[in-house]
């Protein structure tokens, strides 16, 4: 197993204050988009008397509303405030963070945001430029693909994979020497990343437990496979692949939207399958590393 994976304290967080929020009064509590991208997360919400919805015209005027930790753009926020709601903020504080590194872009300005098209987070981080100028980049070749800039600042989406951040940014200085580069990594992000890469060099395949619409879980494939090593993403311990039945050496890591008990399922059905665990004696690094 990865000696990192699972929930993050972002997610541990909205969590905490979801359980909160439900408990505290039988009225509706409503969702806009996800609280994590997690399906299994999401039903239990459900069963708790959460609703989701993709729009704020769904939600009745004066209603409770939780917004998920990926974050909202700066225009929902004020919509909320117009129809009165009363919002439950779950935004991860690194996410904040990055909200108001945004925020303080002055117009002259262009913002760039390394991240992916149409994920929440970075529709979220946008939503709250100072700069009417923004550019979403998702590769080192659309950053090398600009035009020259003025005074562009680059900020980067939590669930990036790490190594791809290191390149981007130190292109984005070479080519825009009068650009900011805030630092705007998420720890937990590259914790989990790295550990997995760490685990990948040492085994034949590596699992990865979540959501398929996960960003950071399917950054861990992506790293498992940079580090030279197969990886595949698993819902649940029903969608171990047969394939695992010839590995002799098999990774596990998960999502930071993972919950525990999806992990322990899954530690178990290997466990049945003839698995044995190691956490403390990994085999040696298989390529060299």
């Amino acid at each position: 197993m990865a000696d990192c994976l699972g929930f993050c304290r972002g997610v541990e967080h909205a969590l905490a204050l979801f359980q909160s929020a439900a408990a505290a009064s039988p009225e509706p509590l409503y969702v806009l988009y996800e609280l994590v991208h997690n399906r299994a997360v999401s039903e239990q919400m459900r069963r708790q008397g959460a609703v989701f919805v993709s729009s704020l015209d769904q939600v009745p005027a004066g209603s409770r509303l939780l917004i998920g930790a990926h974050g909202l753009p700066l225009a929902l926020h004020e919509q909320a405030r117009q129809k009165g709601l009363r919002v439950i903020d779950a935004t991860c504080q690194l996410v904040k963070k990055l909200h108001a590194l945004a925020a303080s872009v002055p117009p002259e300005a262009t913002l760039l945001l390394l991240g992916k098209a149409g994920h929440p987070e970075a529709i979220g981080i946008l939503g709250h430029s100072g700069s009417p100028n923004t550019c979403l980049i998702q590769s080192l070749e659309e950053l090398e693909a600009l035009p020259p800039l003025r005074q562009p600042v680059l900020l980067t989406q939590t669930t990036v994979n790490h190594n791809e951040v290191q390149a981007v940014r130190e292109a984005f200085c070479r080519r825009f020497p009068d650009g900011r580069c805030p630092v705007s990594i998420c720890a937990a992000s590259r914790q989990r990343q790295e550990a997995v890469e760490k685990l990948a060099r040492r085994t034949e395949l590596v699992l990865v437990i979540g959501s398929s619409h996960s960003s950071n879980a399917r950054r861990l494939c992506e790293c498992a496979l940079q580090a030279g090593t197969p990886a595949v993403l698993i819902e649940n311990a029903d969608s171990i692949p047969e394939a695992v039945q010839a590995v002799r050496r098999l990774g596990l890591s998960a999502g930071a939207s993972t919950p525990e008990y999806l992990i322990a399922h899954t530690v178990e059905r290997l466990l049945a399958m003839g698995f044995t665990l190691q956490k403390d004696s990994l085999p040696p690094d298989n390529h060299g590393q």
